[in-house]
């Protein structure tokens, strides 16, 4: 009886370092799988932020386009803010505005052409408006953009 009980001593430390071990590797695992569908879920929320800024965007140029008497827009008026234009050629890029509310912002490009083909409503402007939303503004994380067109009559 003495030898069996001999050779069993260490086995009590032994199992208890083999559980440890198994609920470490366990808790690692599930703190690794967390953490990272926290950052997705965070993203998330940022990439929907960058959209509505690139939404905002584009509504600011529709509203400008439809407002404005003359085309091209040599300004944009968008969030309480006047936005001058940088052209290249027939494009015209206006700088960023924040919306302060979110933190979020957006850059909106406008480009145009004449459109000269036979059609029933020949010399046709088209329109072309990208904006592109970002968050945070400094360093974003996240850029979501949209595009869209419209055509005008001359």
């Amino acid at each position: 009886m003495k030898e069996t009980h001999r050779h069993t001593k260490g086995i009590t430390a032994l199992v208890a370092i083999m559980i440890m071990t198994i609920s470490l590797t366990l808790g690692v695992g599930i703190f690794q799988i967390l953490f990272t569908e926290m950052l997705a879920s965070r993203d998330q929320a940022y990439s929907a932020i960058a959209e509505y800024a690139a939404e905002s965007g584009i509504e600011c140029a529709k509203y400008n386009i439809y407002t404005n008497e003359t085309f091209p827009i040599d300004q944009l008026w968008c969030n309480g803010t006047d936005l001058s234009a940088t052209v290249t050629g027939n494009t015209r890029t206006y700088a960023h505005y924040e919306m302060t509310q979110s933190g979020a912002c957006a850059e909106v490009t406008i480009s145009d052409q004449v459109i000269s083909v036979d059609s029933p409503v020949p010399n046709r402007r088209l329109i072309t408006i990208q904006s592109r939303g970002r968050y945070p503004c400094t360093n974003p994380r996240v850029e979501r953009g949209i595009v869209t067109s419209i055509q005008q009559g001359l």
